[in-house]
């Protein structure tokens, strides 16, 4: 008796990179060997002939079976690329935090308390000098509204004074030297 051979390959697989077509050829191979072990366990060892495996092709061969196939081929990829992309999102978000931890640690680490102390001394300056020119800006303000008059005497005393004057006059008067 003549080998028959089945053409389910052709009716899984399309080309060489057709991956679930592969799987799907894959899953045939399981249920056939399922079934001759089975067939094995039945007939005392026997192995099947190619009459008995003639029912077995036949149902394979069906277009829902065919479809089933495919479909557990497809269910099977999906599954694999599920794990697979969830495996490597974790690593990448893994590999992210880690290089963020690294980059925030190597910018903590070069603020130390000295460093924040001088900065904070600096801050307390800069207040105060800001403090400073808006006190003489606010003084030349009004300062330019009255008249003064500031002495220094000989024994070290300072005197400021507001001037009572109208606009135009001047209180400077000539120093007038004594004739001789």
């Amino acid at each position: 008796m003549t080998r028959q051979y089945n053409f389910i390959y052709k009716q899984l697989v399309k080309n060489e990179s057709d991956i679930v077509g592969n799987i799907a050829y894959s899953l045939y191979k399981a249920d056939k060997i399922n079934f001759i072990e089975e067939f094995k366990t039945k007939h005392n060892g026997t192995e099947p002939t190619e009459t008995d495996f003639q029912p077995f092709h036949e149902i394979c061969c069906m277009e829902t079976n065919i479809n089933r196939y495919k479909m557990q081929a497809i269910n099977i990829l999906q599954g694999f690329l599920d794990d697979t992309l969830s495996a490597t999102t974790k690593q990448i978000e893994k590999d992210l935090e880690n290089d963020y931890k690294k980059e925030l640690m190597s910018i903590v680490g070069k603020t130390t308390v000295k460093s924040f102390s001088l900065n904070v001394l600096q801050n307390i300056v800069g207040a105060f000098v800001f403090m400073i020119i808006m006190c003489a800006i606010i003084f030349l303000l009004k300062f330019s509204e009255h008249q003064y008059t500031f002495t220094i005497g000989g024994s070290g005393n300072a005197k400021l004074e507001v001037i009572q004057s109208t606009p135009g006059k001047t209180i400077v008067e000539p120093v007038q030297q004594k004739e001789q």
